[in-house]
């Protein structure tokens, strides 16, 4: 009597022969009938993005381009279903999520910034709530591509690749983490894709905002309160710690101190009291210093006890240890 399995016979104890062989050739036959459709959604880093073409290869995106090209990744897993960018996009730049509306990309905005300090973690956080909640909410969804490298994807990775999810990473190859590298099916380096990216319009050089130095403030000022002097070589590594996808910082710093805004003295340093360590503090009369901090905030820096005055005693444990800063000579 004929089975129902691609015309395979049933046998007295169900399928033909004792291997198993046929009843396993019977399902392949009938599975390489079913064509599953893939569906693909791309998902954006826009801070950390903007800011590696910006900081870290000093050119601009182009919108179309980039669009194109995630539509054209996507497009080699199956259809293309959309691109999601997340990123604090109420900066003043006004037109930019119409922009990326006309080229395809939903702009998803995070509210990232506080007290002119930006959350590092935000944006990656809530573009990897919305993936993960996209397992239920578009079940239809069987690839993802991610644009960008944060480091903290690779847990979002490794619980979308345990429901049966495909994961496909895109990025540039310098800035995206090798652990993420090894989770994703596929990976496309952005470095050779020249077209997403274009010479800037404005004159070359550092482009220092307003708000670039209003982050220097804040942050100088936190830690003046809570150290007896703050290192050159200190500031900037903490500014790198809090703004990990920034890039430039020697340049703000510089121009921060050009403007009047920091001043620059010398500490001695008990590792080697021949060279001096270099530090800064914020110039309270300036006055993008007094509106950014306010009045409240300056009186607390006033009543400090012998701030930045050089009098303090140095203690190690605020010191520097990498030698390449205390041994700065005076020009």
């Amino acid at each position: 009597m004929p089975g129902c399995c691609g015309g395979v016979p049933h046998g007295p104890n169900g399928w033909k022969g004792s291997t198993g062989f046929v009843q396993y050739e019977g399902i392949r036959r009938i599975l390489e009938g079913i064509v599953v459709e893939r569906n693909s959604l791309a998902w954006v880093h826009w801070e950390q993005l903007g800011e590696i073409v910006h900081r870290g290869v000093g050119k601009e995106l182009d919108f179309d381009q980039l669009s194109r090209v995630i539509k054209e990744i996507c497009g080699l897993q199956g259809h293309w279903c959309g691109t999601l960018a997340y990123g604090d996009f109420d900066r003043g730049d006004y037109g930019l999520q119409t922009r990326l509306l006309q080229v395809g990309i939903q702009p998803r905005h995070v509210a990232a910034r506080e007290a002119g300090e930006f959350h590092r973690d935000a944006v990656a956080l809530e573009l990897s709530l919305d993936a993960l909640e996209s397992v239920h909410t578009l079940p239809h969804i069987t690839d993802h591509l991610f644009v960008g490298g944060d480091i903290s994807w690779v847990p979002l990775f490794r619980r979308l690749t345990q429901h049966g999810k495909h994961i496909h990473l895109c990025g540039f190859q310098s800035y995206t983490h090798r652990a993420l590298r090894e989770w994703a099916e596929t990976f496309t380096a952005l470095d050779h894709r020249e077209e997403i990216t274009r010479d800037r319009i404005r004159e070359a050089g550092p482009q220092i905002s307003e708000g670039d130095l209003e982050q220097v403030i804040h942050v100088l000022a936190g830690m003046q309160e809570r150290l007896p002097f703050v290192g050159f070589g200190l500031l900037q590594r903490e500014l790198t710690r809090r703004y990990p996808y920034r890039f430039g910082f020697e340049d703000i710093l510089n121009a921060a101190k050009n403007e009047g805004i920091l001043e620059v003295y010398k500490v001695p340093n008990p590792n080697n009291p021949d060279f001096p360590t270099t530090a800064v503090r914020l110039n309270r009369e300036h006055p993008l210093v007094r509106e950014t901090l306010g009045a409240e905030a300056l009186n607390a820096l006033e009543e400090l006890r012998g701030f930045g005055d050089g009098t303090e005693s140095p203690d190690e444990d605020y010191m520097d240890a990498d030698p390449g800063e205390f041994d700065q000579r005076d020009d």
